[in-house]
């Protein structure tokens, strides 16, 4: 604890200045800072001392000191007193930044999305276009055909004059295209965000134990089997995968070709944690820091 006072991390800031900043902005990179700080936090092994109940109040004032107080000014203090603040802040700081990872993490599945549904936008904006320049060259066909029947002329003269009969062939089959009516699939352009949650993904199931309603046991199982996958891309998912999970919108892009897609089979179990996450169904364990039997010296306590 007292090398988070001296040694220094970014911008030649102390560790422990660096471990109490908030950076709220939804980025692979931030997430990914999050998790050294949650690491940095576990290494220090504060996180399983039990506190007895009858000196919460004291913890909670000391969490705010220590969320206040510069380095220098814990340096100035004596060992127990800078002892005990820094163990109280360290120990809530572990859970802070669990939730932080979490609410970033959804952040970052909503940010795939809206990424994905721009790119489907773009593409239909360009798609709307491009049907206007071909609707104009049809348009230029018909008139010169009706122009060649009124002057009974070649009616294949006059459309040559005006096109090719193979750019007459593209043209017709884009309008027809065009003209179907359906639901636009932003999940096709999701796989493009698929780096993104690779990065993430096995660092958020390494950090936190998840626990779910039964009903949920499913989406456990399979945050289970991309844990045990890690960050190995050749690694191919188990020849049985919980299905269930994979909603109906998500079935074409995870299953096909007589196979699972394992890009998409992750992009669809991490969407369905998000979704899980928000509706309650899954939450983070909370009971880790119970599981130890060291406890807090009460002396520490002491202002002496």
């Amino acid at each position: 604890m007292d090398a988070l006072l001296t040694e220094k991390a970014h911008r030649q800031q102390s560790e422990l200045s660096w471990l109490r900043e908030t950076d709220t902005k939804i980025s692979r990179r931030g997430f990914l800072d999050i998790m050294d700080k949650l690491d940095k936090v576990r290494g220090i092994g504060v996180g399983g001392l039990e506190l007895p109940s009858e000196i919460g109040a004291r913890v909670q004032q000391m969490v705010r000191e220590g969320l206040r107080f510069t380095a220098q000014a814990f340096q100035q203090m004596g060992v127990q007193p800078r002892t005990a603040i820094m163990t109280a802040t360290l120990r809530d700081m572990e859970a802070s930044l669990i939730d932080a990872a979490l609410t970033l993490f959804e952040g970052l599945i909503g940010r795939a999305y809206n990424k994905a549904k721009k790119r489907v936008d773009e593409a239909l904006i360009a798609q709307a276009d491009d049907a206007k320049r071909r609707l104009a060259r049809v348009a230029n066909v018909l008139d010169a055909i009706l122009k060649a029947h009124e002057r009974d002329e070649s009616i294949e003269a006059a459309i040559a004059a005006v096109t090719t009969w193979e750019a007459l062939s593209a043209d017709t089959q884009l309008l027809r295209r065009s003209s179907r009516t359906g639901m636009v699939d932003v999940l096709s352009e999701l796989r493009r965000e698929h780096y993104v949650f690779k990065a993430i993904g096995p660092r958020l199931l390494n950090a936190v134990t998840f626990q779910s309603r039964a009903s949920a046991a499913p989406l456990l199982d399979a945050l289970a089997i991309i844990k045990g996958l890690g960050d190995n891309t050749r690694k191919p998912l188990p020849d049985k995968v919980p299905e269930t999970i994979i909603g109906r919108s998500w079935r074409p892009h995870v299953f096909k070709d007589g196979g699972i897609d394992r890009q998409y089979y992750e992009l669809a179990v991490y969407f369905a944690l998000g979704t899980a996450l928000r509706a309650g169904d899954v939450s983070r364990d909370r009971s880790r820091s119970l599981t130890s039997k060291r406890s807090f010296p009460l002396s520490l306590l002491s202002s002496d």
